[in-house]
């Protein structure tokens, strides 16, 4: 199976010659509703509630990673949104080779990752966690547990049925860094579930998990693509050669045009030279 990222035009180049994909922490998603289903409820300890949820949500933020992607390639909003307003590419990801369905390295797989999209909030109510619950959220879940699912797809998974356009796949992944000797977090480190890489975009931090070469498949250029070339982000040469690695990475290219009868994007195979 394809599953589709929608990025710039710097983001696509970095995922392409690093072989590696940016998991986000929830808390810099542009949704503020994000991990606002659920709650927990103790009739005789209600203040507890207040305590419970703020903490659980930051361990979340603080541990787990999160990958969104699409199937579908060709959403003219979502190249508005995600892709720089149509000059950045859609990357094609081999979801098995990428290891993005794999239960021992995803605390949520693709296969259980699809978002619930509502038009009312859910109110998922939750037993009330003990102390030593609240602490090991994301450090001791590491890979898929259905007897903990009901509640990562309650943080994880429900977004408004306004996002619906979106047709969104989560992975969501533990990303935290295994203790070091020197007592600093390592750049670039492994875990359960995977190799990582960190890096700072502005104030936001991004988690690169490395994936094998092979499991990026396809590429979209978007429509306003050469307006990079006009920008002079790359020259005409520099294209040449980017499409020319590209192909020697045996990968499908595509440019994205407008059809003539419909309002739908369409894409065009890119053919070997």
């Amino acid at each position: 199976m394809i599953l589709y990222k929608y990025v710039s035009f710097e983001g696509g180049m970095a995922i392409i010659n690093n072989s590696s994909i940016g998991f986000s922490s929830p808390k810099d998603f542009n949704d503020p509703f994000e991990m606002s289903a659920f709650k927990y409820e103790d009739e005789e300890r209600r203040e507890l509630e207040e305590i419970a949820v703020p903490i659980v949500k930051s361990r979340c933020n603080d541990n787990f990673g999160v990958l969104s992607l699409t199937r579908q390639p060709l959403n003219a909003l979502m190249w508005s949104h995600y892709a720089d307003s149509h000059k950045g590419m859609v990357i094609g990801f081999d979801a098995n080779k990428a290891g993005f369905f794999d239960l021992q390295s995803n605390v949520i797989p693709a296969s259980y990752g699809e978002i619930i999209y509502t038009k009312t909030k859910p109110r998922i109510v939750l037993p009330m966690p003990s102390d030593s619950d609240l602490q090991e959220i994301g450090s001791d879940i590491e890979k898929f547990d259905d007897s903990c699912y009901e509640f990562y797809k309650s943080a994880f998974l429900y977004k408004s049925v306004e996002w619906a356009y979106e047709e969104e796949v989560r992975v969501v992944k533990n990303v935290r860094c295994p203790p070091t000797a020197s007592g600093f977090r390592e750049a670039t480190y492994k875990n359960n579930a995977g190799t990582w890489r960190d890096i700072n975009i502005g104030k936001r931090k991004l988690y690169c998990l490395s994936v094998p070469e092979d499991a990026i498949k396809e590429v979209f250029f978007g429509k306003n693509f050469t307006k990079n070339i006009d920008g002079k982000s790359v020259t005409q040469e520099n294209m040449k050669k980017i499409i020319s690695d590209m192909k020697k990475k045996n990968l499908l290219l595509y440019k994205c045009e407008m059809s003539d009868k419909t309002w739908d994007l369409e894409k065009i195979l890119i053919p070997n030279e």
